[in-house]
């Protein structure tokens, strides 16, 4: 009997183990597999255009660089780099840096553009095995308004955008016949009375008043409000926080008479095509039937 009772627990033994043993290899299956799958995540994550180290071809180029702005004065986030014999594009991230490997051996002709900026254009020649790192530093534009002509209807040419945004975004529209009608002596009397989500404050420089997206922004040095919404004229970008170089408008230097239509964006309404860093204070965009004078500098 004592033989027998030894060989049950013997058996009892060898089962747990073997249990066991498979238990351990079903595990170890399954951490595998989960990190397969968390490797497929990350590598479908990355952005078209950037290939993953693992993809990197033997002898391809790694090109790399920095994007700035105003003699390196600002960030250009969201520039394009164009790569055009490898059909290839990239953005800079909110840093300014961008980065593409696995490019072939070769030259290359790099434009890099974004709104705002002159575009620049240049040629690299890339070696098995480079790393290149480059720096643009790109020219804000002086944006020059042209003289348009004043038909009756909005079917006109400068305003066929205004009138489609109107139909198919949330953001606040006045016409030429609202704004003569409202009454307000200047577009700050008129944003105050009709347009919610913008706030009229007092302007940088102690004198009149400028346009600001957020009721609560947070203060600059001197205390006053640094969140001032873009200004878009006759579909170029006059104004934005962005650009250092360029004075904040006051609402007063534009004569009622001469607008057209405006078009008024909360930072959450903004459409793709007026997208701007400091789009996050507010959009306006303004349609003017002359050419409008820009506020003293």
């Amino acid at each position: 009997m004592a033989n027998v009772a030894r060989t049950n627990r013997e058996g009892y033994s060898n089962l747990h183990a073997l249990i066991a043993d498979a238990i351990y290899l079903a595990v170890k299956v399954f951490m595998n597999a989960h990190r397969r799958l968390k490797l497929l995540a990350v590598l479908a994550t990355l952005g078209p255009g950037v290939a993953p180290l693992c993809a990197q071809k033997p002898g391809s180029a790694v090109f790399r660089g920095t994007v700035t702005g105003n003699h390196g004065q600002m960030i250009v986030d969201g520039a394009e780099i164009t790569f055009e014999e490898a059909k290839l594009s990239v953005r800079t991230t909110a840093d300014g840096k961008f980065s593409v490997s696995g490019l072939a051996p070769g030259e290359y002709k790099v434009n890099v553009r974004h709104p705002g900026f002159g575009p620049i254009t240049g040629k690299v020649n890339l070696a098995a095995n480079d790393t290149v790192n480059w720096h643009f530093d790109m020219v804000l534009e002086n944006v020059e308004l042209s003289r348009v002509n004043v038909i009756a209807t909005d079917d006109r040419v400068q305003l066929r955008d205004f009138t489609r945004r109107r139909e198919t975004t949330n953001g606040k529209f006045l016409t030429e016949k609202e704004i003569g009608e409202s009454g307000g002596r200047n577009l700050g009397n008129i944003i105050i009375g009709r347009i919610p989500g913008f706030s009229v404050v007092q302007h940088p420089n102690g004198s009149g008043t400028a346009l600001t997206g957020r009721r609560t922004g947070v203060p600059d040095a001197s205390g006053r409000n640094g969140c001032y919404s873009a200004i878009w004229v006759n579909g170029d970008l006059f104004y934005s926080s962005e650009k250092s170089a360029m004075p904040v408008p006051a609402l007063e230097d534009f004569n009622l008479q001469e607008i057209a239509g405006a078009e008024f964006y909360r930072a959450s309404e903004v459409p793709p095509e007026l997208q701007f860093r400091s789009g996050n204070c507010g959009v306006v965009m303004l349609w003017l039937q002359i050419r409008s004078r820009r506020p003293p500098k």
